[in-house]
Order: structure tokens, then sequence, then C-alpha cells
């Protein structure tokens, strides 16, 4: 841009992305990170517990399905939430 000297005035660019804490919050987004370890916050705590993290394992309409502690546990989707990456890189 700034050889094309497209725009006349000074300016600022700023480049975004929505990085590693982006939401998963589409089945194509889940699809892409199945097997790979996310954190999923509850709206409701279960078993006192308001977050949990794990491996998708897999999903459908109604649940998430994760590895957590060599145990498949199911969430219901209407008790999630947010679901992002594990920012953990020890994987």
């Amino acid at each position: 841009m700034d050889e094309a000297d497209i725009i006349e005035q000074s300016y600022c660019l700023e480049v975004c992305s929505p990085g590693i804490d982006r939401e998963l919050s589409t089945d194509e987004h889940l699809e892409k990170y199945t097997n790979h370890n996310i954190n999923i916050k509850l709206i409701r705590p279960e078993n006192n517990i308001k977050n949990i993290s794990g491996e998708l394992v897999s999903f459908d309409n109604l649940n998430i399905n994760i590895l957590n502690n060599s145990e498949i546990k199911s969430i219901p989707r209407k008790n999630i939430a947010h679901i992002n990456l594990n920012n953990n890189f020890s994987n």
C-alpha cells in the first residue's frame, strides 16, 4: 500500500486475528478442531465445576464429547457458555 500510495492522508494499518482465544462457535470450527484440546465454560456448574478441559472427541446437535482424565464426558450444548482452544502448548 505504501508503494502504490493509494491513500492520500497518513494512516495506520492494523492487522488483527481472532487467534488462539477465538471461540469455537460453529460445527465447522468443532469439526476442524476434533482431536484437539479445548476449554469449555459452562452456564450452570455441574458437580461444582464451571470450567472443563479435554480433547474434543465428537459432537452432535445436543452434546459435545470430550476426553477428560481418561473418561469420555458428554456435555449438553445448552449448558455451554463458551468453547475455546486450550492455549496450553504442551499437546
